[in-house]
């Protein structure tokens, strides 16, 4: 794979990955070296297993995108069905007093975790509470409803969810 990798490293999208996925892999660093497998497993389809693999690498990381990773990860856990992993995630995330720019991601996935798990009033609440927050970027709170919408089991929950949202996003999210 380094190989291949090495070849196509590069400037374009598809040669930056692969430069990323290189320098994870060489840093001699296991956590990395593990993340870069956990994400190949990711773009390969085999997400449930990704998040899995990487719940304790990124939980263990000690750099300062440790709350990056944790959201992009719990976000992932929560799409794929891992809610136990996107719980702790999100603990861990919260254990570690993330910055309050962070705030609206937590509680939409906080939000989106409680909807997977039938919690539908405590989510939408939780949504609410993002949207209402200062700073919080339009185009991901439409995201994070969407995903909400997706994510519910009650066809009359995932309605309220995308409401007035028009988008191919709040679309899937209702076809889900």
């Amino acid at each position: 794979a380094v190989a291949l990798l090495k070849e196509i490293s590069g400037s374009d999208p598809v040669g930056a990955t692969a430069a990323t996925y290189l320098q994870m892999l060489e840093s001699g660093d296991q956590i990395h070296a593990g993340l870069a497998e956990a994400t190949a497993l990711w773009a390969l389809g085999d997400r449930g297993a990704a998040c899995e693999s990487a719940e304790e690498l990124v939980k263990a990381l000690e750099t300062e995108d440790k709350n990056d990773q944790l959201l992009l990860w719990a976000g992932r856990a929560v799409t794929s069905g891992k809610l136990e992993v996107t719980s702790s995630l999100l603990d861990e995330l919260e254990s570690n007093f993330p910055p309050a720019e962070l705030k609206w991601r937590i509680l939409s996935t906080r939000a989106m975790l409680d909807i997977a798990q039938g919690q539908g009033e405590k989510g939408v609440a939780n949504l609410k509470l993002a949207s209402q927050l200062e700073g919080t970027p339009a185009d991901g709170l439409m995201d994070a409803f969407a995903t909400a919408a997706a994510l519910s089991q009650d066809k009359e929950l995932a309605k309220q969810i995308a409401g007035e949202v028009e988008s191919v996003a709040a679309a899937r999210g209702l076809m889900e």
